[in-house]
């Protein structure tokens, strides 16, 4: 990751919101639609991305309820293209 850009920031401007903290680990999360929920997890006093997971709220009795977690994203770069992905 960029150490110059500041994560925390980055989150805030793309419209994460503050979900649940504890000192510097920070969870925020960004509504895609009324049913799915991208999360990121942080240490803000390192810049760095702890977990990043996408939750899909069942809708109907026949659909399940399911979170990805995706292990492999911790670079800034990564989100951006997940949210770009998320977002279309």
């Amino acid at each position: 990751m960029n150490n110059t850009e500041n994560l925390e920031k980055f989150l805030i401007d793309n419209e994460f919101k503050l979900d649940t903290y504890y000192d510097t680990n920070k969870r925020y999360v960004k509504e895609i639609t009324d049913y799915q929920n991208l999360y990121v997890r942080i240490f803000s006093n390192v810049n760095k991305i702890v977990d990043v997971e996408y939750e899909n709220l069942a809708i109907s009795p026949f659909e399940k309820y399911n979170i990805i977690s995706f292990e492999t994203i911790d670079k800034i770069e990564q989100l951006k293209h997940l949210i770009k992905a998320l977002s279309i």
